[in-house]
Order: structure tokens, then C-alpha cells, then sequence
């Protein structure tokens, strides 16, 4: 079980990404970049296995911190 738990940007539910049912059953789950919300449904880029959504969340990190200090 890992320390950190993911939050589903839809519906806001936090789980362990490890320990997701849904993934485990599925064959491809080793090197898929996917995580599926076992209370949604909703599937979304995992940003620790995809260099693009890695990129996109450190550029909107930057956005809203740059945001956050124009606001004061």
C-alpha cells in the first residue's frame, strides 16, 4: 500500500492507486500510464508513469503558484 493517495480530479474521492481492484485484474496494469476511479469510473494519465502528464501538471503547478502570488 503506498503512502500517498491519489485524488480523482472528478468526483474528488482519494484512494491508493496500488491497491485499486480494477487494476489489479487488469493485464495490462504493470506499464499502463491509466488510473481508474473505483468510485466513478473516471479514468485519468497517472503523472508518475507519463512524461506528458508529469509536464502538464509541473506547468499547471506553475500557472496557479504564478496566479497565487499576482492575487497576494
Amino acid at each position: 500500500m503506498s503512502e500517498e493517495l491519489f485524488r480523482c480530479p472528478l468526483c474528488g474521492f482519494a484512494f491508493d492507486v496500488e491497491a485499486n481492484a480494477a487494476c489489479l485484474q487488469c493485464p495490462l496494469t504493470r506499464n499502463c500510464p491509466m488510473i481508474c476511479c473505483p468510485a466513478c469510473g473516471h479514468v485519468t494519465l497517472d503523472p508518475g508513469r507519463s512524461i506528458l502528464g508529469r509536464l502538464a501538471q509541473e506547468a499547471f503547478a506553475r500557472v496557479q503558484s504564478t496566479a497565487e502570488d499576482a492575487h497576494g
